[in-house]
């Protein structure tokens, strides 16, 4: 007998996600259509983490599932860090704000580059998140990384990613959004 896995068979418990407005108004402080974006993937992590729930995958689909979501994770953390940057790099930003005392007006207005370890730099230079954040977010970069099969893995990164849930990927993730809704309002970008 086949069995055919549809959502309506999901528990209303485990349905843990929400209507797309509702997430792109927890992210206002976000300019342009990537607020969107990051509302969507919100709502993908949440869609995994019931799917997950649901299907308790074994370990090795478990590893895959809960990497899946850091993916998504990831993609949200260097857009929101990319949307600082982008304002910030703006002319009319650039004599108010807090990243002008980091990185050269020459820089700011001309070619800046976006890979994530550098936004990630930058912006804790630019006091935006303590060393904390900044190390926990290049964990994230490195296991985001490991979507390159080729990607050599670090024994103590596997330990950290081990020791994460989706819950507390998901958690961290909100702490980011309540320290960057401080830093955009603080810095008035």
């Amino acid at each position: 007998m086949e069995k055919k896995i549809s959502l309506q068979n999901m528990p209303d418990d485990l349905k843990n996600w929400k209507s797309l407005s509702e997430y792109n108004k927890q992210w206002y402080f976000i300019s342009g259509n990537i607020r969107y974006v990051i509302a969507e993937h919100i709502a993908a992590v949440n869609y995994f983490h019931s799917l997950f729930n649901w299907l308790e995958p074994s370990l090795v689909f478990g590893d895959v599932h809960k990497r899946m979501v850091l993916i998504l994770i990831a993609s949200i953390y260097e857009s929101v860090l990319t949307n600082a940057v982008n304002r910030t790099r703006k002319k009319e930003y650039y004599g108010t704000n807090i990243l002008r005392s980091y990185l050269s007006k020459k820089k700011i207005l001309n070619e800046y580059d976006y890979k994530f370890e550098v936004l990630i730099n930058d912006c804790f230079s630019a006091r935006y998140y303590n060393n904390d954040w900044k190390k926990y977010l290049h964990n994230i970069r490195e296991v985001r990384n490991w979507i390159h099969i080729a990607k050599e893995r670090n024994d103590n990164l596997k330990q950290w990613f081990d020791g994460e849930t989706i819950e507390s990927l998901k958690d961290k993730l909100e702490d980011f959004r309540r320290l960057s809704e401080e830093y955009f309002n603080r810095n008035q970008i």
